[in-house]
């Protein structure tokens, strides 16, 4: 909250224990605000795709790099509660997924640059593998249109030659997804 709004939640606040909720929950928020990203490999900037228009075409361009690689892509929101809950269990998501080499995509829509950063600071949603982008709004909805999305948290996964699979990934049921990408990455299992 703004300084004006502390001060006045100090004076006002009557329930016993409750400002000490709130400045607790303040400087949680402040420190995760203020936690510096610079430097941070996971968040690509929207330049790289500047020039692409078309959902299939920003789809290729955004996973090229990734080929030869599974990629997990999730589609959320700042606003949207079941994708935060989701992407509060992020750490259990990548541990699992560590050895088959998943590469995961995170596209934001509609989600202001610095609520956008804040999420993914507040659930530490970073590593060697992970991939966030916050594209425009025509970039991001030519995407979900491509893909049908209608839903959001909404996942896809891409297979090892960029090619979106018709399959359920949902990482909300990790030990289906597990069961899946182990087939895909280890077929003869």
């Amino acid at each position: 909250m703004p300084d004006k709004m502390m001060t006045k939640a100090e004076r006002e606040i009557r329930l016993e224990g409750g400002w000490d909720i709130v400045s607790r929950e303040q400087e949680k928020y402040v420190a995760i605000q203020n936690r510096d990203l610079s430097g941070v490999g996971s968040l690509k900037s929207a330049e790289d795709v500047k020039d692409v228009t078309g959902g299939e075409a920003l789809l290729r361009k955004l996973t090229e790099p990734y080929r030869g690689k599974l990629v997990l892509l999730d589609i959320w929101g700042t606003w949207c509660r079941p994708c935060k809950e989701a992407l509060s269990h992020s750490h259990a998501l990548f541990e699992r997924m560590r050895p088959y080499g998943v590469v995961f995509l995170y596209l934001a829509n509609g989600s202001a640059e610095d609520s956008w950063k804040n999420v993914i600071k507040q659930y530490d949603v970073l590593g060697d593998n992970v991939v966030h982008y916050n594209l425009p709004d025509d970039q991001q909805q030519a995407i979900e249109q491509y893909l049908g999305v209608n839903s959001f948290p909404s996942y896809r996964l891409i297979g090892v030659d960029g090619h979106v699979l018709d399959v359920n990934a949902d990482p909300r049921n990790l030990g289906a997804l597990e069961g899946l990408v182990k087939r895909l990455v280890l077929p003869e299992q």
